[in-house]
C-alpha cells in the first residue's frame, strides 16, 4: 500500500484474520532514488571500469541495480544492467558493461532501483538520443560508451625538456569532453584542447620540473577521454635539449623558455641547433618546403627577386635565364627568335635543357624578322618587341635577324612575299635589270623572251 512517509514499517501476518504474527523482518518505504552526478560520464566500450553515482536517497542492499537505457518501466533483460554497491547513502559504485555498438559513440540514459524492480526517474515513457526533453524534469544523467583510442602520429614528434607549447596529436575517436587529457610517460599535459574527431593539441609539459626520467630521451604520449582511462596505444614522444636542425625556438629570455619547437617555415631555413629564429631565404634563393637547413638556388628559367621567397617566378618573355641563383633576368632573347616564359637557355637547337618546365628560343617564322629581346610571332605594327614583316622583294628565312633576311631576290626570280626563295621568272617577261624583284616585267615592245628565269628580254 501506498504510504506518505518514508521508513520502515512493521509486517503482520495472519492467516484466520484474528490471530496476526509479526514477520522476521520490517518492510522499508524509501524515496526514489536521484542521480545528480555520473563520475565519470563517459567511458572505452569494452575496457572493466568502475564508475561513481553521486545523488542522494541511495540503500545499501543486493537489490540496488543500475540498468543502462531503455524507458522507466520495462521488462527485465531488454537493456544491461549491473548490481552496485552503496558505501553511502550518496554513492553508488558499478562495474561498467560492456556494449556492442554500431557506432562510434553510444550515449545512454540511466536508470537507478533500489529493489530491482521500480526504476527511477518515473514516467520515462519514450526515450531518443535526440532528445533532451527529459534532463531537467526527471533529473535525467547519462553515460557514454566510446570506442577505444587509437593514436595514430604527432606533429612534431619531439620537444624542449623544459616544455612549452603544444603539439598535434592525430589519430582516431577524440570527443569534445573537459576531461579530456594529455600525459607524456605518466607526466600529465597542463592542457589538452579539441578540434575534430582525428585532431587534438597536447601541450608538453616541463619535464625538467616534473623531474621525470624522460626528460632527455623517449616518452609514450597517452590520451584519455575521462581522466582515468588512457588509451591502449601510444605514440613515441622525443624530448630534446637543444632545438634541432630544421627547427626553431623561440624564447622569451635569457633564462625563461617556454615555447614550443617550430617548424622552419616556408621562405626560410634553420642550418644550425639551438636557433630561436629561422634565417630569411637569400635573394636568388626559395624555399617550399618547412623544416629545411638550407635554401634551393632559383632554377634556370626563372628568378627569385625578393628574400624569403616560396616560389620562383617564371623567366619574363623576351628574357633568357640560362644560370643558377638569378635575381633579374639577365640576358635577352636572342636575334632572330622570340622567347616564351620560362626560357632557360640561348641555344635554338638541341633538347630543352631548362629544369622546372624550362623552354628554348623558337626561330622567328618564315617572312619576319625579330630583333634581340623580341617576345611574340604575331607582328604588331611599331612594336619590335614582336616580330615584324620584312621588306618586300627580300627572301626572309625562318630565325631572319633584319629587315633584309637573307637578302634580295635575285636576278631571274621575283619574290612575291618576303616568305618565298623566288620564283622563276616566266616567258615573255624579265626580272631585272636590278634585284628584289616583287613581280616580273612584261617585255617591251621590240623585244622577246622566250625563256624563263631570264632579267632582260632581247631585241628582235
Amino acid at each position: 500500500p501506498a504510504v506518505v512517509t518514508a521508513g520502515e514499517v512493521t509486517l503482520l501476518i495472519t492467516i484466520n484474520l484474528q490471530d496476526w504474527t509479526e514477520a522476521s523482518q520490517k518492510y522499508l518505504y524509501y524515496h526514489n532514488p536521484v542521480i545528480e552526478t555520473v563520475d565519470p560520464p563517459l567511458g572505452p566500450n569494452g575496457q572493466s571500469l568502475s564508475i561513481r553515482l553521486l545523488g542522494r536517497n541511495f540503500i545499501s542492499t543486493h537489490y540496488l541495480t543500475v540498468r543502462f537505457g531503455g524507458v522507466s518501466i520495462e521488462p527485465a533483460g531488454l537493456h544491461l544492467s549491473r548490481l552496485g554497491i552503496a558505501p553511502t547513502s550518496e554513492e553508488v559504485v558499478i562495474e561498467l558493461p560492456a556494449l556492442n555498438l554500431t557506432t562510434s559513440a553510444s550515449r545512454v540514459p540511466l536508470y537507478i532501483s533500489n529493489n530491482g524492480q521500480n526504476f527511477a526517474p518515473e514516467g520515462v515513457l519514450h526515450w531518443d538520443a535526440d532528445e533532451d526533453s527529459h534532463d531537467e524534469p526527471k533529473s535525467m544523467r547519462y553515460f557514454t560508451f566510446h570506442e577505444q583510442l587509437r593514436l595514430g602520429q604527432v606533429d612534431p614528434e619531439y620537444g624542449m625538456a623544459y616544455g612549452g607549447g603544444f603539439v598535434s596529436v592525430y589519430g582516431y575517436g577524440f570527443m569534445n569532453f573537459t576531461t579530456l587529457g594529455c600525459v607524456f610517460s605518466w607526466v600529465p599535459s597542463p592542457s589538452a584542447i579539441f578540434l575534430s574527431a582525428s585532431h587534438i593539441l597536447c601541450e608538453v609539459p616541463n619535464m625538467l620540473q616534473s623531474r621525470s626520467n624522460h626528460a632527455l630521451g623517449h616518452a609514450k604520449l597517452r590520451v584519455t577521454l575521462n581522466g582515468r582511462d588512457w588509451s591502449r596505444t601510444s605514440i613515441d614522444f622525443r624530448f630534446i635539449g637543444v632545438c634541432p636542425i630544421g627547427h626553431y625556438c623561440q624564447h622569451n629570455g635569457h633564462q625563461h623558455f617556454t615555447l614550443r619547437v617550430l617548424p622552419c617555415s616556408v621562405g626560410h631555413f634553420c642550418e644550425s641547433p639551438g636557433m630561436s629564429q629561422p634565417s630569411p631565404c637569400a635573394p636568388g634563393t626559395f624555399q617550399p618546403y618547412r623544416r629545411q637547413v638550407q635554401c634551393q638556388p632559383c632554377p634556370r628559367g626563372f628568378y627569385c627577386p625578393k628574400p624569403r621567397m616560396v616560389e620562383p617566378v617564371p623567366c619574363r618573355r623576351g628574357w633568357v635565364c640560362d644560370e643558377l641563383g638569378l635575381t633579374v633576368p639577365n640576358k635577352r632573347c636572342p636575334a632572330g627568335h622570340y622567347c616564351g616564359d620560362k626560357t632557360s637557355t640561348r641555344l635554338a637547337w638541341g633538347q630543352n635543357v631548362g629544369e622546372g618546365g624550362g623552354a628554348r628560343p623558337r626561330a622567328c617564322p618564315p617572312g619576319l624578322f625579330c630583333l634581340e629581346g623580341t617576345v611574340a610571332q604575331n607582328p604588331k605594327p611599331q612594336n619590335y618587341s614582336a616580330a615584324q614583316p620584312c621588306f618586300q622583294g627580300y627572301y626572309c628565312p625562318a630565325g631572319s635577324t633584319t629587315t633584309f633576311g637573307a637578302g634580295a631576290c635575285p636576278l631571274g626570280r621575283y619574290c612575291p612575299t618576303p616568305r618565298h626563295t623566288g620564283l622563276p621568272c616566266p616567258e615573255r617577261y624579265m626580272c631585272g635589270p636590278l634585284p628584289a624583284k616583287l613581280e616580273p616585267t612584261p617585255c617591251p615592245e621590240g623585244t622577246f623572251n622566250p625563256w624563263r628565269g631570264q632579267w632582260n628580254c632581247t631585241l628582235c
